[in-house]
């Protein structure tokens, strides 16, 4: 499958505010499992079923086109990193996730790189 024209990059738009405005508001779930079963059937009767409005295909066929072609995650768990671009203040300071740390005299009004690991999310369980 050749890689998609520039424009056509970043198609992916904006999914999360889809599922949250088109499933979830309005939605009553009485439970994990009862949300995960009505996820499912929207899953398959509305969102995949769709025309999407940007390639104009049904998203499901789609997809299916393009699954014999993507790659397995890499086994183990994936240890993102963030790399950014802190000025170390006069005092030898840096704030990263708005904590201020210390930094050697030598890189003091400096721009130095970060590294840090991505914000960790929260897991819900339920119990009974």
């Amino acid at each position: 499958m050749p890689p998609l024209p520039r424009q056509d990059e970043g198609q992916g738009g904006r999914p999360f505010r889809y599922v949250r405005e088109d499933f979830f508001l309005g939605g009553r779930f009485r439970n994990l499992d009862d949300l995960n079963a009505q996820f499912r059937q929207w899953q398959d009767a509305v969102a995949n079923a769709r025309v999407h409005a940007t390639t104009r295909r049904v998203v499901a066929e789609h997809f299916a086109e393009e699954r014999p072609h993507l790659l397995p995650l890499p086994a183990g768990t994936f240890q993102a990193v963030l790399r950014l671009e802190r000025r170390i203040t006069r005092d030898g300071m840096v704030s990263v996730g708005g904590n201020l740390y210390s930094v050697p005299n030598a890189t003091r009004r400096r721009p130095v790189e970060v590294h840090t690991p991505p914000v960790r999310s929260a897991s819900w369980r339920t119990h009974g």
